[in-house]
């Protein structure tokens, strides 16, 4: 009896010195699961004393700062791990143990994250808040939370903007949704309600214009319409020799000749009107605005024809120019060259080709009143 009585003793005292010796990365670890930070730090304190490289014990004291509640701590203890790994510039992971550490660290900033944002209020704190979206993307870009949360973040921002009347910026807010990864619908619902917004503004502004400044003197020129709310433009080819006008091959040359300078002359009308500049390389690539054209009138060598295009064509046509305009100076900041070419055109004519004469009689200039 006594020889089991000490045997059972000597057991409690090895059972208990074991326990006393337990892995402190361990003790870290259940301190954690049960929300305990302070029992968490004092064993990382001592993993780290015994081994200050302990990146495993680094990562696990970003968790004790966000129990607490110090989320600016605990991200920057993720961050003296993530940056000298060379995670953040997107470095691939050398070994099994590094592909498994950033694994680990993606799901953690991304748990900080998104606690930090919902303890945010956003209405209070928006600089800070679209920081931490940025941050969090810049180490996971595929995050769902926090492009969800991104998207959340500027539909509010441009609603308020509306809320106030400013529609440059909630057109601005709108376009900064198209940044993150979400479904195809919102992306096109944030994109038509940006350029709506846009289109808006620059009618607004481009008809002020217009009234003020321009029409008065197409009325006194006896080239505005009234009723058609349209401006004349007076056309005129001239060719070299007279025109036979029984001759059915040269006809062909002369209407597409004299199509090209009507395109001509309404691009030309389009910067008169609106102020954007608009040149041959739109023409070819958007085709001419929409117009109206009276009968062609030809006179020996001479081609003319009034042709008619409504302000409110001419505005959508300088808006779609004005658009692309305005996004190749984006791009050209990033470092991208583009041109008008990326347009899409508003139900224009299509681009007026001048197919091969079969027997040209002679060769047009064309001019645009």
């Amino acid at each position: 009896m006594k020889h089991l009585l000490l045997t059972l003793l000597l057991g409690l005292l090895a059972f208990n010195t074991i326990g006393c010796k337990q892995d402190p990365m361990q003790l870290s670890r259940a301190a954690i699961a049960k929300e305990d930070p302070d029992g968490a730090e004092k064993a990382l304190k001592q993993a780290l004393a015994k081994e200050p490289t302990n990146l495993e014990a680094k990562r696990l004291m970003a968790e004790v700062h966000r129990l607490r509640g110090d989320y600016e701590q605990a991200e920057k203890a993720l961050d003296e791990i993530w940056d000298p790994k060379g995670f953040i510039n997107g470095a691939a992971p050398r070994s099994p143990e590094e592909k498994l550490l950033r694994k680990l660290m993606k799901q953690q900033y991304a748990e900080l994250y998104r606690e930090w944002l919902d303890k945010l209020d956003v209405k209070e704190e928006p600089a800070l808040y679209r920081q931490i979206i940025e941050n969090g993307l810049e180490k996971n870009p595929k995050s769902n939370v926090l492009n969800s949360k991104g998207v959340d973040f500027y539909m509010a921002k441009a609603e308020r903007h509306l809320e106030k009347g400013d529609k440059r910026d909630a057109a601005e807010a709108f376009e900064q949704v198209l940044s993150f990864r979400t479904l195809p619908g919102q992306r096109t619902m944030a994109e038509d309600k940006a350029l709506a917004l846009r289109k808006d503004i620059y009618v607004t502004q481009v008809q002020e214009r217009f009234h003020q400044h321009l029409k008065p003197d197409l009325v006194k020129e006896d080239r505005w319409n009234e009723e058609k709310q349209s401006v004349k433009i007076k056309i005129e080819n001239i060719f070299d020799d007279k025109i036979d006008q029984k001759n059915e091959a040269e006809m062909k040359v002369v209407d597409s000749s004299t199509k090209k300078v009507i395109h001509q002359g309404l691009v030309a009308t389009v910067m008169e009107l609106t102020g954007v500049p608009t040149n041959e390389s739109v023409l070819k690539t958007l085709g001419a605005p929409k117009y109206e054209a009276e009968e062609m009138v030809i006179k020996r060598n001479i081609v003319t024809v009034n042709v008619w295009m409504s302000i409110n064509d001419a505005i959508d046509y300088s808006f779609t120019v004005a658009e692309a305009l305005r996004k190749n100076k984006i791009k050209e900041a990033e470092g991208v060259d583009l041109n008008v070419a990326g347009a899409q055109p508003p139900a224009a004519n299509p681009p007026s080709e001048t197919p091969p004469p079969e027997k040209e009689k002679a060769k047009p200039e064309g001019s645009a009143q």
